[in-house]
């Protein structure tokens, strides 16, 4: 009986492990071309929270990977903000951020790498570019392995 869950927890822990490495596979870019990429699906994450960057860009990432994608392109993002009543006649303002995305599979690697990700070499000082990558990674923009082999690439440059 023991065997049988301690399996069975080893199966869970194995395929949460499977499922979070897939999801750091994939890619966001700013758009993608047709004739490598195929369109999987469109969705739109709304959020309540303050950092909505964040919250969707983990949401669009498990969407994609549940869709099978391993590139994000990301679309129009709006705010809105609302105010709600409280009893005693103060409001609250409510700001619910929408950032849409498309999820696509593409064959070869992605044709024009994200503003995110791709192509600081020539904006800036070492220092401001790896600045700007860090902040992206905090935002949770690009993954963990994109902000090392970026920073690497940035520091190999000097």
């Amino acid at each position: 009986m023991k065997q049988l869950a301690l399996s069975s927890a080893l199966m869970v822990l194995s395929a949460f492990a499977q499922a979070k490495e897939e999801t750091k596979k994939i890619s966001i870019a700013d758009s993608v071309n047709p004739a490598e990429c195929q369109l999987l699906a469109s969705e739109s994450c709304e959020t309540q929270k303050q950092d909505a960057d964040k919250k969707c860009n983990k949401v669009h990432r498990k969407q994609a990977q549940e869709a099978g994608a391993n590139t994000i392109v990301i679309g129009e993002r709006s705010v809105k903000t609302s105010r709600r009543p409280f009893y005693d006649g103060s409001y609250k303002t409510i700001k619910k951020t929408s950032i849409a995305a498309s999820y696509y599979h593409c064959e070869v690697e992605q044709a024009t790498p994200a503003k995110t990700s791709g192509n600081m070499k020539s904006k800036g000082s070492a220092e401001e570019r790896l600045l700007r990558l860090n902040s992206l990674k905090e935002k949770g923009l690009i993954s963990e392995k994109e902000y090392q082999d970026k920073r690497q690439q940035i520091l190999d440059e000097l």
